[in-house]
Order: C-alpha cells, then sequence, then structure tokens
C-alpha cells in the first residue's frame, strides 16, 4: 500500500482556525415581563425568544383480541406524554437555541398497567387523590417529578436557595444529569402582600442551553435563570387587570353547531397559554394558526377540506364503525417555528422539501407559511388537498396500513380537484406534469410497464420514496401512483365489459379483514401469484393503463364521464 503526506492548505488552517474561533452561542438573558393569566403569574421573558407550541401526544391505534377470536381496537398513548402534556405551561425559545420550560408539578406519576394508556384510562388513574403533589411536598419527591418531568437521571440532592423570599416560599435547585439543563422548583407566597390569589402548586422551570455554550457558560446559565427569572418571577394580585380580564383570542365561529369531543379540547389545550395562537372551528375540524390576521385564509381552508370529506368518502368509503373526531390542522407564520417544531421526530428529515404534511402519530395535519418560489398560496392549497386525505384516510380506516401506491396516488388525485367557486364545488382535473411524464412513458417503445406497476404495487414506503425501478426519482413514484388511481376511477369504468370493476373493492375487504398487511391486500386486488409474481391479469391491467394514457381520446371520454 503507498502512503503519502498530505499538508493542508493555508487557506484550510485559516478556515479551521475561525471555526475554533467561532463564537459560542449567546446565554439567554431575561428583561421585561410575560404575564400568564391562566396561571396568575408574572415572569420576566427571554429575550428574543417566541412561545412555542406545546407538542401534541403520539397517537398510536391498536388492536385486541378476546378470548373468543372478536377483536376491538383503541388509540393509545406513551403514558408519560399524557403525565408531562397535563402538568406543562408553557415554553419558549429563542433564535440561539435556549429554551425555558415552565410547569406546574401538580400529580405524582400514575401506577399502570403498561407503557401506553387511553386518554380514559388515563385521566381515571390520575383522578386518584392520592397522586396529588402536597404544596409540602419533600424535596425527594419534587426531585423524582422534576427527573421524570425532564427525562434526565439526577445527580445529586436538592439544594435550598434563598432567592426572592419576599414571593416566594420555597425555591429547590434540582441537579440534573445533563450538563445543558438546569430546574428549579418554587412555590408561591400567599401570605406576601398582593399574593393572596396566588396558586398553592409548585411551579417547576427547565432552562436548556445549546451544548455549544457550555464550555463558555462557567455557571452564567445558573446566574441568568437565578438573578434574572427567579428573582423577579411574581404571583399577580387578586384584582390585577391580567387576573380579572385575561386576553381573548380571537375566534371565528361558523354558522354550523360545533360537535365537542377530547381531541378538538386537547388542541385548544395546545395554545391555552400562548398568547400569539388563535383557532378556529368547523363541524370536522379545527384550525390553529398564530398568522395575525389570516381568519379568511383559515376559514377559506376550512371550507375546502369540509367541502372535499363527502368527496374522499364518496372514492373511499370507511371501515365500518370507524369513528368522526375532531381533524386538527395547525398553520404557523414562520418556517423556523415549524421546522423546531418536529425536532426529535421521525419527520425531522423531511420539513425542509415539504409545505406541509399530515402527522399521522400527532393525528395533525401542519402547514407551513405558503413560500413564492414554491407556488405561494395555489400550491399551499394543493398540500392540504393532498395532506387532507392522508388525514382523513387515517380516521376513516383505523389501525388500517394503506399501501403506498394507493395512499400517495389517490391523495395525488385529490391534489387535482380544484375548487370552483365559493359553493364547495371541485373540478376534477388532470395533473398537468403528471399527465405529460405518463403519455411520454406510454409511448416509449422500451418501456416495460408490466414490471413498472408490478415494481410500484409491491414498494413497501422506502421502496416507493426511493424508486430503484426509476432511477430513485421519487416524483415519478408519485406520477405513476397518480396515474394508477386516476386510471382506476375515471378510465377503467368506460372499459368494456369493466374488467377491473373489483380491483379497489377487493382492496377494501382485503384491509378490513387484514389491516396490517398492505402487500396482502394488493397481492388479492390485482390477482398476483406467490411472491407477487407476474399474472395474465397484471399484464392486461398494465396494457390497458397504458393505452389510456397514450390515447388522448380515451382521457377526454374520461374527462367528460360523470364523476363517481
Amino acid at each position: 500500500m503507498n502512503t503519502r503526506l498530505v499538508l493542508p492548505s493555508a487557506a484550510a488552517l485559516l478556515f479551521a482556525a475561525a471555526a475554533l474561533a467561532a463564537p459560542a452561542p449567546p446565554l439567554p438573558q431575561f428583561s421585561g415581563e410575560t404575564t400568564l393569566a391562566s396561571l396568575n403569574l408574572a415572569m420576566p421573558a427571554m429575550r428574543g425568544a417566541r412561545q412555542v407550541p406545546a407538542k401534541p401526544v403520539p397517537v398510536g391505534t391498536y388492536t385486541w383480541t378476546r378470548s373468543d377470536g372478536t377483536t376491538w381496537q383503541d388509540e393509545r398513548s406513551p403514558a408519560v406524554e399524557l403525565w408531562r402534556a397535563a402538568q406543562s405551561a408553557g415554553t419558549w425559545a429563542d433564535r440561539a437555541g435556549n429554551e425555558l420550560t415552565l410547569a406546574r408539578a401538580r400529580f405524582a406519576f400514575p401506577a399502570l398497567p403498561y407503557e401506553h394508556a387511553s386518554r380514559e384510562e388515563f385521566d381515571e388513574a390520575l383522578a386518584d387523590p392520592a397522586l396529588r403533589l402536597s404544596p409540602k411536598a419533600e424535596p425527594a419527591e419534587l426531585a423524582d417529578w422534576v427527573s421524570r418531568f425532564a427525562g434526565v437521571g439526577l445527580r445529586g440532592e436538592p439544594t435550598a436557595l434563598p432567592i426572592n423570599r419576599q414571593r416566594l416560599s420555597a425555591l429547590w435547585e434540582i441537579p440534573l444529569e445533563d450538563p445543558a439543563a438546569r430546574a428549579y422548583a418554587f412555590r408561591f407566597d400567599p401570605g406576601h402582600a398582593g399574593q393572596a390569589a396566588a396558586q398553592a402548586a409548585w411551579f417547576v422551570a427547565i432552562l436548556r442551553v445549546p451544548a455549544a455554550a457550555l464550555p463558555s457558560d462557567n455557571g452564567a446559565a445558573d446566574r441568568q435563570l437565578r438573578n434574572g427569572f427567579l428573582s423577579s418571577i411574581r404571583a399577580l394580585g387578586r384584582f390585577s387587570a391580567a387576573a380579572t380580564d385575561p386576553k381573548a383570542k380571537p375566534r371565528a365561529r361558523p354558522d354550523a353547531e360545533i360537535p365537542e369531543d377530547a381531541r378538538r379540547a386537547a388542541a385548544r389545550a395546545t395554545i391555552e397559554l400562548l398568547d400569539d395562537w388563535w383557532h378556529m372551528d368547523s363541524p370536522h375540524y379545527i384550525l390553529l394558526s398564530d398568522i395575525q390576521g389570516a381568519t379568511a385564509q383559515a376559514d377559506r381552508l376550512l371550507g375546502v377540506l369540509e367541502a372535499l370529506r363527502p368527496r374522499y368518502a364518496a372514492l373511499v368509503p370507511r371501515f365500518p364503525r370507524a369513528e368522526e373526531p375532531t381533524s386538527v390542522v395547525r398553520f404557523f407564520r414562520d418556517d423556523d417555528e415549524f421546522v423546531r417544531y418536529f425536532e426529535g421526530t421521525p419527520l425531522a428529515l423531511a420539513v425542509e422539501r415539504t409545505a406541509g404534511f399530515y402527522d399521522g402519530g400527532r393525528r395533525e395535519l401542519v402547514i407551513r407559511p405558503a413560500k413564492r418560489e414554491w407556488g405561494g398560496p395555489e400550491h399551499m392549497e394543493a398540500t392540504v388537498r393532498h395532506e387532507g386525505f392522508h388525514q382523513w384516510l387515517h380516521a376513516a380506516w383505523p389501525g388500517a396500513e394503506a399501501p403506498t401506491w394507493f395512499n400517495e396516488g389517490t391523495a395525488e388525485v385529490f391534489e387535482s380537484f380544484v375548487p370552483r367557486g365559493a359553493g364547495g364545488s371541485f373540478e376534477w382535473r388532470e395533473q398537468e406534469s403528471a399527465a405529460r411524464w405518463l403519455e411520454d412513458l406510454a409511448k416509449n417503445r422500451d418501456a416495460d410497464w408490466t414490471a413498472l406497476l408490478r415494481a410500484t404495487l409491491l414498494a413497501d414506503q422506502r421502496a416507493f420514496y426511493n424508486p430503484p425501478h426509476f432511477g430513485g426519482d421519487v416524483r415519478k413514484s408519485y406520477a405513476f401512483a397518480y396515474g394508477l388511481m386516476y386510471f382506476l376511477h375515471r378510465g377503467a369504468p368506460l372499459v368494456r365489459n369493466q374488467p377491473w370493476k373489483d380491483v379497489l373493492p377487493t382492496l377494501y375487504r382485503a384491509l378490513y379483514e387484514s389491516p396490517r398487511d398492505p402487500a396482502g391486500a394488493t397481492c388479492a386486488a390485482f390477482q398476483l401469484g406467490p411472491n407477487g409474481a407476474d399474472t395474465a391479469f397484471l399484464e392486461k391491467f398494465a396494457a390497458d393503463l397504458r393505452a389510456f394514457w397514450r390515447a388522448s381520446s380515451a382521457r377526454q371520454n374520461a374527462r367528460n364521464a360523470k364523476l363517481p
């Protein structure tokens, strides 16, 4: 093996020196005052910080089997996340990466049989009076509470501090193993002048600083939190304006009756303490946003989603006994907030490339600000129509794993539903770019449509979004899936003798009977042989699909036909 010594260039050395000399992120500074009327307190504001919306608790659908072989489903969440959400009061973050969380330590963690619990199960357990955290709780009990809430181990015993003794009856520093986190538990003194209305509960403040700031910290973060925050936090007086007349959130109520359910209430709770956020209700949706003056846009988006619901159901029937919980839409005004909202989740890597998406774990359709370079509001509305189908299908097929080609192909179909006027009607157009590509592919003599169809149908999520059969171009995966679903709904009914009329009904039945087997449902729908081997059925279907996209007359007949 030959080796050689490579010396860095002067430019590289200068670059490295500059990187080493890069200043550490600034530690938080506190000034002014933020009033939290619902908590009856006022606290110093972290300079340059904005309130961060509370992240909804992840939800999963579980299927249970009785002794007689029958099954039932319920929705469950990590119990510790439900416990944290019940006591979190708010989070503020600045652009340097400093994050301050305030919580009310009200309950100890309940003993539950499983790590995941339904909300009803959890609420019942939390109602046990023995779980109430006493104002006279021992420091060790507070430390255990803080450790579980922060998700970090302890590195020592709590220490009592003498800060702000006029307003606080107790203040404890809780040492955490994470060097980037500082935690303090405190309680107001209702005997202090002007604090007779103070809440008796323990409050906890947790400050997290960027890891890059630690080498230059030398206790500065602790000093800032103690001297800038804890020294000035106070309870509001019984007759203060903020305590008696809390700021009302803008809320537009449509004429239709708004049904209440747990999901709608939980969505409102995530913005309860956020001054900039407001919500708008419609019969099946609640939209949350921090975009001031955007009520007309919110009303339009909700109108589009409400008008699409019966069309979703017309093309894709709901499973029997599927419930219709409120669907949540979250609309951000700021790109940074949109990205930060998904930190630490599996979707974090995808947020830079999308105008919005449906987050199944949180049951939310999340939208970022409309980007002019992406097509502005029109592109954003197309994204809402697309992602709105994913959200609707998640509720309509509870516990089912829809094949990716079906899920994305149908969403692409609805993306091309363009609102027509203000009456809730739509024009079902062809997607121009997808249609052009499909037409060119259909005329390409070298294209093996049977092989492409088979690969698309059998692709799992990884293969669909990075398709080897399309050279890794995910846009072609979407276009082909769109072409397949468009043909099944608009072209296949016009084929003589309708040989493909049972494809989708067979898929639906198979998924209802085996909801976690999308590949099996696909094979049943297209009569694929063992291991997805090609059959005469698939070859004939691929030929008709190709003929449809090659012939402009067939597509014109489909556009003129009565919509399903």
